[in-house]
């Protein structure tokens, strides 16, 4: 196998990067300018039972048609279809969300441009609201209820063990406070690392610590008039703690409203979508391991090395089918898991019939 001879030949051993090859990025920009429903002329075969070594995968796989435009003719069209890929990628769900986080991040950051307020917003560090606002909004509304009570928490244990670690340490020793910090920044970071679902908790906690150790004994060694001078209340830890949860709880409170306002985007709504595409895409999956199945039957599978034969094409729309599946069903699972975060108006989610049609999906 070829898997058995790289792990023989010891590659797996040592840690190297990976990068992608010159194909490989070169579809991906390439994937900017072309709509994603548009099938290759690969799928518009003939069919298995005419005297031809094609395969017809179903009209499915043709391009997809549009209502309001016919195919284009000439050069001037062929250019404004290039154009009218941009509005459709202004259109898309992400620029939609990116659209919020904007508008979110504006909205704070607004109290910074104003004179009245400006010093202020430097004086006690309100940017750090900003920052937790860009960085915990989140496309549905039970990841961001979600994320607001995991950084919150993790902000309030990284406060304490701050606490812990200077006046454990003899009230500012600086031998005792590394040694202290380097291990409860270890605890913080085995977080992430075993319990992803959670991995917000570990960051923030050791971000916090850092932030609010390392600007102690920025005091300590430079002195309090010196951090002054670029304009920042100096603010011992006792206080530094409870302000940076402050600005904390603020911007995620900020990122929650965003996330519901104007209209909010749920994990239900989200999973039943998800399902929907996920059942399409096994229907095609089913179609292309039948019309495999039959090629073999009938021996017109052609020689696989060779791109153009129809057992190639159909193994690489397999292979793609079932990639895009699996992707599926991780999205599926992490949308299921939020839906119980998210607050109910009416009836209850009927979790359990849509995890019962995942499962099927899944085997």
């Amino acid at each position: 196998m070829w898997t058995d001879k790289l792990v023989d030949s010891g590659l797996f051993k040592r840690n190297r990067l990976i990068i992608p090859n010159a194909k490989r990025i070169r579809k991906l920009f390439s994937s900017l300018l072309t709509q994603e429903d548009v099938a290759n002329d690969d799928a518009t075969l003939h069919d298995v039972n005419a005297p031809s070594h094609r395969v017809y995968l179903g009209s499915s796989y043709n391009k997809k048609r549009d209502p309001e435009h016919l195919p284009p003719t000439n050069a001037w069209e062929r250019f404004g279809e290039k154009v009218r890929l941009i509005s459709k990628f202004m259109q898309s769900p992400a620029s939609q969300f990116g659209f919020r986080v904007a508008c979110a991040t504006t909205s704070i950051g607004l109290i910074a441009f104003l004179r009245q307020t400006q010093k202020f917003t430097y004086k006690y560090r309100l940017f750090w609201t900003i920052i937790m606002t860009t960085i915990s909004m989140t496309p549905t509304s039970g990841q961001s209820v979600f994320g607001f009570i995991l950084r919150t928490i993790g902000t309030v244990i990284a406060m304490l063990i701050s606490w812990i670690i200077y006046y454990v340490a003899g009230n500012g020793k600086v031998a005792g406070i590394i040694v202290l910090y380097w291990f409860f920044v270890a605890c913080g970071l085995w977080i992430p690392l075993k319990r992803p679902q959670i991995q917000s908790v570990g960051m923030i906690t050791v971000i916090t610590i850092t932030l609010t150790i390392g600007y102690e004994l920025e005091a300590k060694k430079l002195g309090s008039a010196a951090l002054e001078a670029t304009g920042q209340k100096y603010l011992g830890i006792l206080v530094f703690g409870p302000v940076r949860l402050a600005t904390v709880v603020a911007g995620l409170f900020v990122a929650f409203i965003w996330t519901i306002f104007p209209y909010p985007i749920s994990e239900h709504g989200s999973l039943r979508r998800d399902i929907a595409n996920s059942l399409y895409i096994l229907a095609n999956f089913y179609s292309i391991v039948h019309e495999t199945v039959s090629s073999r039957i009938r021996r017109v599978e052609g020689d696989l090395s060779d791109k153009k034969s129809p057992g190639n094409r159909l193994e690489r729309a397999r292979i793609k089918a079932f990639n895009k599946q699996i992707l599926m069903l991780s999205n599926m699972k992490m949308y299921s898991r939020f839906t119980k975060w998210e607050v109910f108006i009416g009836g209850k989610f009927p979790k359990k019939e849509y995890d019962t049609i995942i499962q099927s999906v899944e085997r």
